[in-house]
């Protein structure tokens, strides 16, 4: 009998779901909906120059949402507060530089997009919005978190980049439903400790500001998946911050960072991780430890070595170690080979490691600036390669190992004293950019590759 009712069930809700859905008509002038104001649902007034609010939108008894973008409008009268069944208002690109208090009369507002306006305060009633799930600020002239916004214990959305913003308020920790937070580009010298509190933030973004450092507290967001921290002033990171276990995406790309806490291995989750533009000197082994790691960005440190201390395949798809002080590339580089994408480029390397040819995925590799003599007879092995750029070096020689580069499409080799290029590049049917500036190939050498590499546009 029970197998009955939930096939009872499936069939109905299938039939339902068949059924033809109400669609909402979005109105777009206001004499067309003043014609059916009880129809009246969502109306768009975007881009209508409009110097002062519509006040003809209170005859429509059934409005939802109401969007007034890229308009002229510098004040929101105070009777907003008769449209009673809005949801969502969005009046973004205006001149509003504040807000009536009646605003907080709209009690089943969901959205409040007020976006590049010229805001430098929001009124207190903003807390008497019980139902706000997403206020965006973003593009105003802000220079606090609106303490108010602690109160509206529905909010999962704050958007306030590009303001002024010095402080937020230890009322933001009351947030308890707060899902993302984004604060980039503004004057955030730190971060209150009342923000550890958000146990369900899953998004957090504070670049471009002025940060020392992050507050302890900030390791018990435990559902944190996203932090972008990028151009800030920050030395060092708080030793709890491997307990965000969920964080899949880091940036903390232009920062001060001099090391790494330990314990990175326990960010077990990790993916994407930008440290370009610091001033590590090295990264503690157990990073490459991390399974789901497939992006990390070293460009710009103070690198003198990137050590591989375990002896099992590593994740990385795409690793980046140009401007560093790397001299040579140590045994065990062979493990990451996974790697689609290597630069090695603006280092001192004087040789690739014997175990180089494992890296069979590798398609993209950049390793010009550097003091490779020569391309080793493992290059043999990188079957994938589609571009090389190994411009400025002391390459004085190109051997049969290039022609096993099958999937070669795109090779620089400008800027290094080559005096001989073997004839099996011949082979390589798919290169179609062959880069030769200034090295020391004879005319009869040039001549031949001209007359031989028919598919290939060769400058030199």
């Amino acid at each position: 009998m029970s197998k009955l009712f939930t096939l009872a069930i499936i069939l109905f809700a299938l039939c339902f779901e068949a059924l033809p859905q109400h669609k909402v008509i979005v109105y777009t002038s206001l004499e067309a909906a003043l014609a059916k104001p009880n129809d009246v649902v969502h109306l768009d007034l975007s881009h209508n120059d409009l110097y002062k609010f519509p006040e003809q939108v209170f005859q429509l008894p059934n409005l939802k949402v109401l969007i007034l973008n890229s308009n002229k409008l510098s004040v929101l009268p105070g009777s907003i507060e008769k449209l009673t069944q809005l949801e969502i208002l969005e009046i973004t690109r205006n001149l509003l530089k504040d807000l009536p208090g009646e605003i907080g009369k709209l009690t089943n507002l969901k959205l409040l997009n007020l976006a590049n306006n010229s805001l430098t305060v929001l009124p207190n009633e903003i807390g008497s919005l019980p139902n706000l799930e997403k206020i965006i600020l973003s593009g105003n002239k802000l220079k606090v978190l609106p303490k108010p916004l602690g109160k509206i214990k529905s909010l999962k959305a704050i958007y306030a980049f590009n303001n002024e913003i010095a402080k937020i308020p230890n009322d933001i920790g009351k947030l308890n439903k707060l899902e993302e937070l984004f604060l980039s580009q503004n004057k955030l010298k730190h971060l209150p400790n009342a923000i550890g509190n958000l146990e369900k933030l899953e998004k957090l973004k504070v670049s471009e500001n002025q940060l020392a450092n992050l507050p302890r507290r900030m390791g018990k967001l435990g559902k944190l998946t996203h932090f972008e921290c990028s151009n800030n002033l920050i030395f060092t990171l708080p030793e709890t911050f491997t307990n965000l276990t969920n964080l899949s995406f880091v940036d903390l790309t232009a920062n001060k960072l001099i090391e790494l806490p330990r314990g990175l291995n326990e960010m077990t989750k990790l993916k994407k991780l930008l440290l370009a533009r610091n001033s590590l000197v090295s990264i503690p082994s157990e990073l490459l430890e991390v399974k789901e790691l497939t992006y990390l960005d070293l460009e710009e440190n103070q690198l003198i070595e990137f050590q591989i201390k375990i002896d099992e395949k590593i994740a990385l798809e795409y690793l980046n170690l140009s401007k560093n002080r790397i001299t040579m590339i140590p045994p065990g580089f062979g493990n990451l080979s996974s790697l689609v994408e290597l630069n090695l480029s603006k280092n001192y390397i004087l040789k690739l490691p014997p175990d180089f040819n494992m890296l069979k995925k590798l398609e993209i590799l950049t390793i010009n600036q550097n003091r490779l003599m020569g391309l080793n007879a493992e290059f043999a092995g990188l079957t994938e390669l589609r571009e090389i750029n190994a411009s400025e070096n002391k390459i004085q020689r190109l051997g049969t190992e290039l022609g096993d580069l099958i999937k070669l499409r795109k090779a620089n080799f400008s800027e290094n004293p080559i005096s001989n290029i073997d004839q099996s590049i011949a082979k390589i049917q798919q290169l179609q950019d062959l880069i030769l500036f200034n090295t020391k190939l004879s005319e009869e050498q040039l001549n031949w590759l001209k007359t031989n590499m028919k598919t290939t546009y060769v400058v030199f």
